[in-house]
């Protein structure tokens, strides 16, 4: 939307086309966005990915669909704040350790 002259053919990505989620399981946990919390905390917001042998951790912002005309798809999205792993000061038997 915020683009002064989007690409010829292409889909303004409005509330309309969106539908947004109080939550979702994943791997049979709850995860609940931070911008659906109570108290807009990270509690239950927060997950780890390990992907091709690292791995990131992140807070749930929003889950959503986007819907989109022509485009048949049943992916839910989900926008997430990255972190970055520190070894600022290392905790014994830290469950999320790298090493």
């Amino acid at each position: 939307m915020l683009t002064p002259q989007p690409p010829c053919g292409s889909c303004l990505f409005t509330a309309t086309g969106v539908k947004y989620f109080e939550h979702a399981l994943l791997d049979g946990c709850c995860i609940t966005p931070s911008t659906r919390t109570r108290h807009k905390t990270a509690g239950s917001s927060i997950v780890k990915v390990i992907w091709k042998g690292c791995m990131f951790a992140g807070i749930v912002e929003n889950i959503f669909h986007h819907m989109q005309k022509d485009v048949l798809d049943d992916i839910i999205w989900a926008e997430i704040r990255w972190m970055k792993h520190l070894d600022v000061s290392p905790v014994e038997n830290d469950p999320w350790s790298i090493v």
